[in-house]
This record gives C-alpha cells, structure tokens and sequence, in this order.
C-alpha cells in the first residue's frame, strides 16, 4: 500500500514525515490536537514530551500543537532512520491532547511505514469517553537483503 503524498498547507515551516528503517504515521481532521506515542523495544517512549532517543528515533512533525502550527492536513510522525530502528516490538498509540470546545469524537488513521510503504494501518477515534486509543504492536526484524542507500 504506498503512502499518499501530504499536503500541509497552513504549516509552511513543518518539515516533511521522514521515514527509514520503520515510521508511526498519525493522520486526523480538524484542529484539535493529537499526539502520537511510540516506545520502542527497549521501553523507550518517544511523543512531544520526549522528541528524540539514543536509538535514531525521532517525532519530526508536530501538527496543531499550538495556534501558529494548526495544518489543514495534520500528522505526526516518528521514525528511524535507515540502520538505526532497534529490532523487535514497538508500541504505539494515540492520545488527545488538546480539544475544541465542542465535545466530539475525532477519527484518526495510523499508519506503519517501512521506507515509503504503508504495512500496516489502524483507524479509530478518541475523544468521546476516552482520552486516549487502544495500544497497538508491531514487530520490526531487518531485512538482511535490504542495502543502505549509496551502500
């Protein structure tokens, strides 16, 4: 399943999602403001309170985390770079963070990303009762036959 191209029209300084050995894609509408978690196999959390670990990891865009970075496409992504993601179970969810002022429920998309391809998509919503999503897992073993760029 390849990734659709993003468009973060309204945040003109936020960099592109990276991505590499493996990458944790949250998409939503709207302006409230969700964070995307992830620990890594060695229990290492990575989200906007931690936005980077010894292993690579890193939270490279954070959208509507404040009035001047509301997207018209909000994402947030972790990733690893190529020949750094630590092997083993990573576990992800999502939390809502901050709301707008009418009570509602907010849909999000997941997404599992090795290099430019999605592997693996949750979808769910949080906000009505429940602050924060179901925790998912995903495995990440390298691929010996996979060459570095330039390598």
């Amino acid at each position: 399943m390849p990734s659709s191209p993003l468009l973060l029209a309204g945040c003109a300084s936020t960099p592109r999602p990276k991505t590499g050995d493996i990458a944790f894609r949250l998409h939503w509408q709207g302006e409230d403001d969700l964070d995307l978690h992830v620990a890594q196999p060695d229990g290492v959390e990575i989200s906007f309170m931690h936005r980077k670990a010894e292993s690579g990891g890193e939270l490279d865009v954070d959208c509507n985390s404040a009035p001047d970075r509301i997207c018209v496409a909000p994402v947030e992504n972790v990733y690893w770079p190529i020949g750094r993601a630590p092997e083993g179970g990573y576990t992800y969810w999502v939390e809502l963070f901050q709301k707008q002022q009418v009570p509602h429920a907010v849909p999000f998309t997941l997404e599992v990303l090795r290099g430019e391809t999605v592997v693996h998509r949750e979808m769910g919503t949080v906000g009505l009762g429940t602050q924060e999503s179901p925790r998912f897992e995903q495995r990440f073993a390298r691929d010996k036959a996979v060459k570095k760029a330039g390598g």
